[in-house]
Parts: C-alpha cells; structure tokens; sequence
C-alpha cells in the first residue's frame, strides 16, 4: 500500500491511496473515495516516480507498507517440550554413541555435553532465515570449541566432523576471543568452518579439509552475554543461495559468498560442552530470484 498526499489548489492535502494486490488488482483512492482500478500484469516490479508537469507540488508522509499475509512466515523447528523432527549424530571423535546427552527440558533444548555428538533435523532445507538462541549454563562439561550450528549439512561425517557450514560458537569469552585473536588464533562467536565444502568470505577462500584451509574468520568479535547468564545470546543466519550472512546479538559478524552446496540439513552441535538452546525458528523464502528473497528477509 503507497500513501501519499498531493498539494491541492486550496492549499490542503489531499489523501491518496494506491494498492496492489497479490491478485493484480489495482485500486486508487482519493480522499477515502475509489476513483479507478484496474489489474497489472502478474510479477510485475519496479520503482515508484513522483511526477511533475510544470506545476509546483509538494509531497509528505509517503509510505510503503507490504501485505504480511504474502510475506513467508516463521516456522518453530522445535515445540518445546520433545525433539521430534530431529535425531542425534555423532562425530567421528565421539566414544559413546548413545543419545541420552541430548534431551527438551523446561522448554529448552538441553545437552549436557561429555561428548561430541549433534542434534539434526530430519528435513534438509533451502533459502531460509534461521534463527537461534543459545548459552552456555555456569556449571558442566566445558571445552573452548563450544558449540555450533552446522546448515546445508548432508547428514554425515567429513573427517570426523558433519559434513556442512558450521557457524562456530565456541564457550570462550569475549575478552578472550579479542586476547586470542590478538595472538593470531582464531577461535571466534560466528566464524564459518567448513567441512568438506567450499566457500569464501573477504578474508580467505575454504577448501573444507584438514591439508587447507577450513576456516572463514568473522568480521569481528561480537557481544555475547556472560556465561551463566538467565539470557540467551541470539544467532541469525541468512541462507539465500550460494551465500550466507551471520548475525550475533544484532551485529553483522560474518558475510560468505561462493557456496558449492546450497542446501541440506540443520545441526545443533556439542563438543563435549554443556549447552542450551532456547528459540530455534526458521522463515523460508520464497522468491524467485535472490533479489526477492532479500527483499523477504526482516
């Protein structure tokens, strides 16, 4: 819906109104009153003009608002109070394969770590926002490798890790992430590391092995909330094609382009550190092209 107000001879303004329906249907109001409508043409897209024909005209108040009930809407991978639709896997480092670490409590998904193992979903899944909140509880099995969230995961193991894009969330400070980047390690809230995928970010291209290069450093070292904290840190990544942008606690930390595999899984790791999850949502976009999928991303 495009509102404007257009500069009468009297020197008020008049209200108008111009919708275009997920129908084609468009509809023009002046003042409250229809005064034309017709249909455009299916898909149509393009940019808005204010038009002057050798007259003096003023605009205000111009606003854009889209249909919501046409907007992809967001979808909960996890009720709350079981873990169906998702099964546990394990590394090839894991020594007990059983999956009694991983359980939904009080409304949270729970691992109590000990081990290297993952909770995957059983559907795979393409051009998608996804959401998580995560954190670490002040007491439990701890390791500085964390936790982490692996997507276009294919369900098994490349050199003992699951096959994917892991979005690393490692159980290690803020302070000490900024220490240890300083030494030249990188251990960092939103890095990508790759198994047996490729990809590149600004810093460096992955081939996804152990003989090269597998890790895709962030942007920067976000905030994140002290471990212990009653409050969940919050991740976000947006999966659009052969790209991927990671968001942590509303701060861009990782932008990633020229992924070889654009879909597949989702993981919920543990390395053998004591983890929760709290919101695990997922929005999928439905546009034709990238553009459109953008466009569907708020």
């Amino acid at each position: 819906m495009l509102l404007r107000r257009l500069q009468a001879a009297s020197g008020h303004f008049a209200a108008t109104g111009c919708s275009l329906c997920q129908g084609n249907t468009l509809t023009v109001e002046i003042n409250g009153h229809e005064v034309n409508s017709g249909t455009a043409p299916a898909g149509v897209r393009g940019k808005i003009c204010l038009r002057n024909q050798k007259s003096r005209v003023e605009f205000r108040n111009l606003r854009i608002k889209t249909d919501e009930s046409v907007l992809p809407q967001d979808r909960s991978l996890f009720d709350h109070v079981s873990l169906e639709g998702w099964t546990v896997g394990y590394s090839g480092y894991a020594k007990d394969r059983t999956p009694h670490r991983w359980m939904a409590k009080l409304g949270r998904i729970v691992c109590s770590g000990e081990d290297q193992d993952y909770l995957i979903t059983s559907e795979s899944f393409r051009n998608y926002v996804l959401e998580v909140e995560w954190r670490f509880p002040a007491s439990g099995p701890r390791t500085p490798n964390g936790s982490g969230v692996v997507i276009h995961c294919s369900g098994t193991n490349f050199e003992d890790n699951p096959q994917g894009y892991e979005i690393n969330l490692p159980a290690v400070s803020r302070a000490q992430q900024l220490a240890s980047r300083d030494k030249g390690i990188v251990n960092q809230t939103g890095g990508v590391i790759t198994y047996g995928v490729l990809a590149k970010n600004r810093f460096a291209a992955a081939i996804g092995a152990r003989s090269g290069n597998r890790l895709l450093k962030g942007l920067d070292v976000p905030p994140l909330k002290p471990d212990g904290s009653p409050e969940f840190n919050r991740l976000k990544i947006i999966a659009i094609e052969d790209t991927i942008q990671v968001w942590v606690n509303d701060m861009v930390v990782n932008d990633v382009w020229n992924l070889d595999t654009t879909a597949g899984r989702i993981a919920l790791r543990s390395q053998g550190t004591a983890v929760e999850f709290g919101r695990v949502v997922i929005r999928e976009l439905t546009g034709k092209t990238k553009t459109e999928m953008q466009q569907q991303v708020r």
